[in-house]
């Protein structure tokens, strides 16, 4: 990660990270390559204590999932490529699944049997068959094949998806599991970073917290929790900047854990150059647009707003 974080990115990182038992560290979630920055740009810069002072992960749920990498690259990459096993058996990594959202794929692997119109996004499952020239699909497990593995991780409510009904009173009891084992590695004397977003960011600011971070956080009593701030800035020549920025320990809130968590990510997130001009830009203080797609541009000022 480190290798892979440096040879894609532009590395700064604000401040030091000291590793303490018994801490939650939070980092605002903005994309996928969150994780190698994170690990590979910061970690082996931090100020270690003992062994057993290094954190427990808490991975997004999907890369235990068979086919993570095959969204990347449909068609290319096997469906049954994945790395959970060694995640889940050989670091030191676990999830944290919400209780009301799965991917596509899980719907379809819980019920292979089931007709494709229970499946939210069966429409453009269609669509991509009729594109590949394949025959129309119509029971759920026809499009567990890679050529789909972009819609297929598609990320959707129990409201979108209410069948097959076994599948979500599953995933009711898996998000249980995994809240009381986060919170018995806090009470062990672990510690924990997790990204109380859950998942990237889809507009560039801060988004919600997912339901249970408050619960972890009052039942598994960390010591102290650190906010750390990541942020991406294409604008420009040269490779995108990975900006890192450490914020000062602080104690676990008395009050709404949610509303201070999210004050808190906010007041971390780095202030990107590029995400100030844009800021810029869309106020009418900039005399033309960064060098940047207009998507992007708003991103980053939703994002530079967002940490005001």
């Amino acid at each position: 990660m480190t290798a892979f974080s440096r040879l894609r990115l532009r590395v700064s990182v604000d401040g030091a990270l000291e590793l303490a038992p018994r801490t939650l560290y939070v980092f605002t979630h903005r994309s996928n390559l969150d994780t190698p920055l994170l690990c590979g740009g910061l970690f082996p810069f931090a100020r270690r204590g003992r062994r057993r002072d290094l954190p427990w992960f808490v991975v997004r749920d999907d890369m235990l999932e068979d086919g993570f990498f095959a969204q990347f690259a449909p068609g290319r990459v096997p469906l049954a490529l994945g790395v959970g096993g060694v995640l889940a058996s050989h670091l030191r990594c676990v999830m944290l699944r919400p209780a009301t959202r799965m991917r596509v794929v899980e719907l379809a692997r819980a019920d292979p049997g089931a007709p494709l119109h229970d499946l939210p996004n069966a429409g453009d499952l269609v669509a991509r068959a009729r594109s590949l020239g394949r025959a129309e699909p119509t029971l759920a497990g026809d499009v567990l094949r890679s050529a789909y593995a972009d819609l297929l991780w598609r990320v959707v409510g129990r409201d979108e998806a209410p069948g097959p009904a076994a599948a979500w009173e599953r995933r009711l009891g898996q998000s249980r599991r995994d809240l009381e084992r986060v919170v018995s590695l806090l009470r062990g004397g672990e510690s924990v970073v997790l990204s109380p977003e859950g998942t990237p960011s889809s507009d560039g600011a801060v988004g919600p917290l997912m339901r249970g971070v408050g619960l972890l956080v009052r039942r598994g009593r960390p010591e102290r929790i650190v906010p750390i701030g990541l942020a991406f800035d294409p604008v420009g020549p040269g490779r995108t900047r990975g900006l890192v920025r450490i914020g000062d320990p602080v104690a676990p809130p008395a009050g709404d854990v949610e509303l201070a968590l999210h004050r808190l990510l906010r007041q971390t997130l780095p202030r990107s150059p590029g995400a100030a001009r844009a800021h810029a830009y869309r106020e009418g203080t900039l005399a033309g647009p960064p060098p940047a797609p207009p998507e992007i541009l708003d991103r980053l000022a939703r994002e530079y707003e967002s940490a005001l």
